[in-house]
């Protein structure tokens, strides 16, 4: 097992814990051309990521999670509390 941190602080988090059956993503606040650019650097790709864990609706947490809800293959996890707040104030649809 590997964690590897992204970024963190108010200008974005984003942390990559990679396993031997798959990778998690822990909160997408960074951008995504940021994020394959760490990925890359790690011999991964987004086709890597199995799995996006947000910890809560803060916009350091999720700057990118728009944009990673287009591959289907990311299972994402927050509370339903989070889901919550960002499908009404982000407007994401289900």
């Amino acid at each position: 097992m590997r964690l590897t941190v992204f970024s963190s602080g108010s200008a974005g988090n984003s942390t990559l814990l990679e396993c031997d059956e798959c990778n998690i993503l822990i909160d997408a606040g960074i951008s995504y051309k940021l994020l394959v650019g760490n990925l890359e650097k790690n011999g991964l790709a987004i086709d890597n990521i199995s799995a996006l864990l947000i910890t809560h609706e803060h916009g350091d947490h999720i700057k990118g999670l728009t944009t990673l809800l287009k591959f289907e293959h990311i299972k994402i996890y927050m509370t339903k509390g989070t889901a919550n707040y960002i499908l009404k104030d982000y407007e994401i649809k289900k």
